[in-house]
């Protein structure tokens, strides 16, 4: 299920955890670089949003949204826990959802000096050594690009980048 209006991070790097760190930085839990780990929209970095409320983690609050609202249990979920019970959920399409994730990204950096100062640093990575932000999951051979069939968060990085500029 790709959704076209969002960028494809695949094609455009060597995919490869070899590679991650030195041709690109990989947004990944697991990563070796500790601002792309905090970067990752699972990591536990609670915020508050005006109209929806408290939510460990952006991906939980896209997952309630996507819920149609109706899943509470998303507002204490974080990590691989709550992406497990996300997958098994009927999800309904987030109308603007780059926009309403920007929304609440800025929220939480915000919130979250932790998070900002992940965030500064990899605004002045990508800018200083020109390697660009991916999210992408390799399982085998299979490369997934995390960023069209999951939580378009180099699409969200994007766009808070440029409304900073």
């Amino acid at each position: 299920m790709l959704r076209s209006n969002l960028t494809s991070t695949l094609g455009k790097v060597t995919v490869s955890k070899t590679q991650n760190g030195l041709a690109h930085f990989n947004i990944n839990l697991e990563s070796k670089q500790e601002f792309t780990r905090l970067l990752h929209p699972a990591w536990r970095f609670p915020f508050t949003h005006p109209i929806y409320g408290t939510f460990q983690c952006l991906d939980a609050f896209r997952w309630y949204l996507q819920s149609g609202c109706t899943q509470e249990i998303f507002r204490e979920k974080y990590g691989h826990a709550m992406a497990q019970h996300g997958r098994a959920r009927k999800r309904e399409p987030i109308q603007d959802e780059v926009g309403v994730l920007s929304e609440a990204f800025k929220l939480q950096l915000a919130q979250n000096s932790r998070l900002r100062e992940a965030f500064d640093e990899a605004v002045e990575k990508t800018v200083e050594e020109g390697k660009p932000i991916t999210f992408y999951s390799v399982y085998g051979n299979n490369a997934r690009d995390l960023n069209v069939i999951s939580t378009p968060i180099v699409d969200v990085l994007t766009r808070v980048i440029q409304n900073q500029a």
